[in-house]
């Protein structure tokens, strides 16, 4: 009780005073959403590259000369997974809608589709290159350049 109790003199009790700031501003009228824009996309880009590279990374390190081979298949497993989700909600006739209250993106099927092929070549790219980096590092490996001092 002591502990919650000493949180009250940091909490605000009235509204902040003074010119509405960008916060106070966007919760007093949300108007529109809007898309994610650039910087959401870039971000959502180099993590989804990086996902990729290191999933493609692990499978080329546990091969020893089929790096990009293997990256590649952590791309198929992807997709392939993604299809037998599909046509699970398909069959099962799942009816996928937004709930009350909320608004979807004003955001067209062209974009949505162009936005997913450059994620999915990205998946790719990622997966393939951290493939073929994981077999580099076994190959240095299996050749012993490696330092055993500590």
């Amino acid at each position: 009780m002591q502990f919650s109790a000493s949180f009250g003199p940091t909490t605000p009790t009235r509204p902040p005073s003074g010119p509405p700031t960008r916060q106070t501003r966007a919760a007093q009228d949300p108007g529109t959403p809007q898309g994610a824009g650039l910087a959401g996309a870039t971000t959502t880009a180099v993590v989804l590259f990086l996902a990729f590279y290191c999933g493609g990374y692990v499978a080329g390190r546990m091969t020893r000369f089929t790096g990009a081979r293997q990256g590649l298949a952590v791309w198929l497993w992807t997709v392939a997974i993604g299809l037998v989700g599909s046509l699970v909600a398909a069959i099962s006739g799942a009816n996928i809608t937004v709930p009350g209250g909320f608004s979807t993106l004003p955001i067209n099927q062209d974009t949505l589709t162009t936005g997913g092929v450059i994620a999915a070549l990205v998946a790719l790219v990622g997966a393939v290159l951290g493939g073929v980096a994981g077999m580099r590092f076994h190959r240095k490996v299996d050749n012993g350049a490696f330092d055993t001092e500590l």
